[in-house]
């Protein structure tokens, strides 16, 4: 029964353990100047939209071991539209041992030590955290 409270509380007996994916300021993109055409400017919200796709993303870029920060800059194999955009991420293992991605997508020409330090302190708080 300890063993089974033990898994329990690491989250791995919920039936519902699919990835979340929580993304906010993808319109903040409309502002940048990326050299898009209208319809390719669709095209990326509309890949950004799609839960598995950013998985995806996230999947194929962030590849380091937990606590190791990534930048990669130029992301036109994930999609052409994504070639002047830059990911910043970093793996994280919460309190309960699951793995948690957190990652800044922006531009090229961002402030990478803003980006950076926002990534690590929320990376920093999903360890801490009590899930």
């Amino acid at each position: 029964m300890r063993h089974l409270q033990l898994l329990y509380q690491k989250g791995l007996l919920d039936p519902d353990t699919s990835p979340e994916v929580h993304m906010e300021g993808a319109s903040n993109l409309l502002g940048l100047d990326l050299h898009l055409t209208r319809e390719k400017m669709r095209e990326l919200l509309r890949a950004l939209e799609e839960k598995k796709r950013l998985m995806e993303l996230l999947d194929r870029y962030l590849e380091q071991p937990a606590g190791e920060l990534e930048v990669h800059v130029g992301l036109q194999v994930a999609h052409p539209a994504m070639k002047d955009l830059a990911l910043i991420g970093m793996t994280v293992r919460m309190a309960s041992g699951l793995p948690a991605k957190v990652a800044v997508l922006g531009p090229m020409r961002m402030h990478y030590e803003r980006a950076m330090g926002a990534v690590l302190q929320t990376c920093r708080a999903l360890e801490s955290a009590r899930f």
